[in-house]
């Protein structure tokens, strides 16, 4: 027998009432607990397509609607009364007892509006595998346990705007067809979306939406839009106005979109333009193993993508901790920053891009150091590339360390000797040297081999830099 085959109707020679073959695609394991405990077993199971079906798992709008939603409301009803009755149980007996009861509504084809808002499921609720034909409604609803949505149909509308999932909550392999919000959602532990599917008509809202758990996304198939947005200046430290924009206030971290972690690999998104992150707080680490430069992201709170070594440090142990060891860490952070740069810059958030380019170039310069295994410097061309001009993306330092030689060599040229035996006082050694970085072959010309070799140093280090310095300058103010 296969996986998905299992007994449904009797053999011709049998007196044996038919029973529910429940769904194409259950496991032939589960069959017998299913029929037990979730089928509808108090009348006969109807025929459709050649199968036989209880009221609960018959495939179709064309059966008995309001004998569904009662049997539906006497299961929640009982479930309710059991509660009830280990409420009188000694204290250490009662978490031993609800650990056995729970909301089974596996498979069950939800004919019409399921209104549930406001609900509180104190133990398991299991819809999995469940198909909502209509809109389902679990506005404010509260789950104490675990919740099981995975591999759910969503065939209409769903709402969980205001909810609470106190703890796991599982959509993975989900369907949505339709419009899907989790609005001021709050997920208390980790909510899996992995490998759901968002199809072409549809659209996903995770507005103000609260993680506190690793919000898990990976392998999703996104063919409709999924948006996340946070509040005016919810997210955000220090100055931000307020929702009227009349005057600046202090505004502190609270608990924010993805608090702990988001995972976002290998997400299929045919038309990735209609991923929308705004006003949320995200780390690049988040987007490694996905093509982000056609993400929307807008005022988006970054953490460690300013190319300093303990915020890479801090992304690449974040990579460790997810099983993504040396040297993969390195390699996937550096594409992340490159495709997050490249984003950036395609919708002119060049201060952004610069940030996320010198980041990029900072995780190689760490991969190579790491690959020595040595806490002494390095003296690369690339090392000093980043060390001079922050990889060509801060003009500050180009300009500070062009600075530096100009004054360096004109103290050196105020105590050397040899220049056609003069001696230069300190303001003519400020000319002088300005002259050498510029070209201009300043008078007197050095004589001694040590004079000429400072003055070749300064026609070479001063127009590098100076180089660096238009680089940097070009980067930042003329894309």
């Amino acid at each position: 027998m296969t996986q998905t085959e299992h007994p449904e109707t009797p053999t011709p020679n049998t007196k044996t009432k038919p029973q529910c073959h429940i769904h194409d695609n259950v496991k032939v394991w589960e069959v017998k607990n299913i029929r037990a405990n979730v089928c509808v077993n108090n009348e006969d199971v109807k025929e459709y397509k050649g199968k036989h079906y209880c009221l609960f798992h018959l495939p179709t709008k064309d059966k008995d609607i309001q004998e569904f939603e009662k049997s539906f409301r006497d299961r929640l009803e009982e479930v309710e009364q059991n509660l009830a009755e280990i409420e009188k149980l000694p204290e250490e007996e009662q978490e031993k007892e609800k650990a056995k009861l729970r909301y089974d509504f596996r498979y069950i084809w939800f004919p019409s509006f399921l209104n549930l808002s406001d609900y509180k499921f104190e133990v398991v609720a299991n819809f999995r595998s469940a198909t909502f034909s209509a809109f389902a409604n679990f506005r404010s609803v509260i789950f104490s346990a675990f919740a099981f949505f995975n591999s759910v149909t969503f065939s209409a509308s769903a709402d969980f705007s205001s909810a609470t999932f106190s703890a796991f909550a599982n959509f993975s392999s989900a369907t949505f067809s339709t419009s899907a919000y989790f609005n001021s959602t709050t997920f208390s532990y980790s909510a899996y979306f992995n490998s759901a599917k968002v199809e072409e008509s549809s659209q996903i809202f995770f507005i103000r939406t609260s993680f506190q758990g690793i919000s898990d996304f990976s392998q999703a198939i996104v063919k409709g839009y999924l948006y996340f947005e946070a509040g005016i200046g919810e997210f955000f430290d220090g100055e931000w106005l307020d929702e009227k924009k009349t005057e600046p206030k202090k505004i502190e971290r609270k608990t924010s979109v993805f608090e702990n972690r988001l995972e976002f690999a290998h997400v299929g998104a045919e038309k990735p333009e209609r991923i929308t992150f705004n006003k949320v707080r995200l780390h690049p680490s988040w987007f490694i193993n996905i093509d982000s430069r056609k993400f929307v992201f807008t005022d988006i709170a970054w953490e460690n993508h300013k190319g300093r070594k303990s915020e890479l440090n801090e992304e690449l142990v974040a990579l460790i901790e997810r099983d993504f060891q040396e040297p993969h860490n390195f390699q996937l952070l550096t594409i992340a920053f490159r495709n997050l740069a490249a984003n950036a810059e395609e919708f002119n958030r060049f201060e952004e891009a610069s940030n996320f380019r010198k980041s990029a170039s900072e995780c190689e310069r760490l991969e190579r150091l790491n690959r020595r295994k040595t806490w002494m410097p390095e003296f690369s061309i690339h090392s000093l590339y980043g060390y001079l001009s922050g990889y060509g993306e801060k003009w500050g330092y180009a300009f500070g360390w062009l600075l530096f030689i100009w004054i360096a060599f004109a103290v050196i040229y105020y105590f050397a000797q040899g220049f056609e035996g003069k001696t230069l006082d300190f303001g003519d050694s400020i000319g002088y040297s300005l002259q050498v970085m510029t070209l201009q072959r300043p008078e007197p010309r050095p004589e001694t081999g040590l004079t000429r070799v400072i003055y070749g140093m300064e026609t070479i280090f001063a127009p590098l830099q100076a180089a660096l310095l238009a680089l940097a300058i070009r980067r930042k103010f003329m894309r």
